[in-house]
């Protein structure tokens, strides 16, 4: 299921790392755990706000923790923990931060040894491009602007 060659100068996301599309992937994980996803045309129910951990978007379940890679394309989230059971089992949305572009940017400049474990590119909802930069130039880390 793992695409075999992944950019060192991306912050990955589902398809980077996946063959499978994002709706596919849960549904076929979801199979194998003796759990019933909703249907690929499902409503979407709550939001979660994406964020950057070592080099990955990720969604996380405001339930049980559960996470996975934000889909490039599907923008939708649906836990493989627990079944997004405190949203009657429904598709939550997948938000993407306004600035992506400039906190890519960012991030990726730091170094890596792969970008899939790449600890150094971390961002959180509620700092900003700034507090990146800052960031960067407390590390040595060459800005792109």
């Amino acid at each position: 299921m793992r695409k075999p060659d992944t950019p060192d100068d991306k912050i990955i996301t589902h398809e980077d790392i996946f063959r499978l599309p994002y709706g596919e992937f849960v549904r076929y994980s979801a199979s194998r755990k003796s759990m019933q996803a909703p249907a690929q045309d499902g409503v979407t129910d709550g939001e979660i706000v994406a964020y950057v951990n070592h080099g990955r978007w990720i969604a996380e379940c405001p339930d049980c923790a559960g996470a996975q890679l934000v889909s490039e394309t599907e923008r939708r989230f649906w836990c493989l923990n627990c079944g997004n059971a405190a949203v009657n089992f429904a598709w939550r949305h997948v938000r993407m931060p306004q600035k992506r572009t400039a906190i890519e940017a960012e991030l990726v400049i730091r170094p890596a040894a792969r970008s899939d474990r790449a600890i150094t590119r971390n961002w959180l909802p509620g700092e900003t491009v700034e507090d990146l930069q800052r960031e960067n130039v407390e590390h040595d880390v060459v800005s792109n602007t």
